[in-house]
């Protein structure tokens, strides 16, 4: 039975400086090349377009550039032209210059409609046409969880009069957090475990008046630790 946690290796050929550029990028990122590399790939979107509107642009051209066409070849072979002959040729470059200008806005609206979609909506559209959803789109309500979930505690420390020295630590957390270094299901974990223990503490709260006690945020900071220590 073949291994599928068996990794493989795939060579590409650079130039020093793409190389040198890759590695930077890299470092930026906090990514080794391997990973950047990757989530570049998988982040790639590709877009299908309805290509019939342009087919009725393109037959529209033609049929002004052939109007055109004969009218000059009329002036040509006649070696005369009239006032209604120039105006012809001016009517049909309007014609045309209307149908560009007509293009150019359609274009700019459906530009404008892809910019203003949230990464839910794109990742709803490319699974309802059975395309690959990017790496990113996937774990993007994850990620906005975890963190919602984090800043939920950050608020509760304050709200329970916590000493100002805890707070640091989730706000460390988030800085440094890049979901980069894990796998969607690692990811997932992270966000069920921080939920479970979420939904436990508001529980008590609620139910007993409960204060949040030290051990609470320890049981926090060790579910946070978990996930930093396996991904460092």
């Amino acid at each position: 039975m073949e291994d599928n946690n068996k990794k493989y290796y795939i060579n590409a050929r650079v130039s020093k400086e793409e190389k040198e550029r890759y590695q930077k990028m890299a470092k930026e990122k906090n990514m080794t090349v391997s990973a950047l590399i990757i989530n570049s790939i998988e982040s790639h979107i590709t877009l299908n377009m309805n290509t019939s509107d342009y087919r009725d642009l393109v037959i529209q051209t033609r049929r002004i550039g052939s109007n055109i066409n004969s009218l000059l070849r009329n002036i040509y072979f006649t070696k005369t032209f009239e006032d209604t002959d120039i105006k012809a040729i001016h009517a049909e470059l309007k014609n045309l210059d209307n149908f560009v200008k007509k293009e150019k806005k359609r274009l700019e609206g459906i530009q404008r409609e892809f910019e203003d979609m949230s990464i839910d909506e794109l990742r709803d559209i490319l699974i309802s046409q059975k395309e690959r959803v990017p790496l990113y789109m996937e774990q993007h309500g994850v990620l906005d969880h975890i963190r919602d979930i984090i800043l939920e505690f950050k608020k509760m420390l304050i709200e329970h009069k916590f000493d100002k020295a805890h707070i640091p630590f989730l706000t460390h957390f988030l800085k440094g957090f890049n979901p980069e270094k894990y796998t969607r299901e690692e990811l997932l974990d992270f966000s069920d475990e921080l939920q479970t223990f979420y939904n436990d503490i508001t529980s008590l709260i609620l139910n007993v008046d409960k204060k949040l006690t030290e051990d609470d945020f320890n049981k926090l900071m060790e579910i946070l630790n978990k996930y930093r220590n396996e991904n460092e």
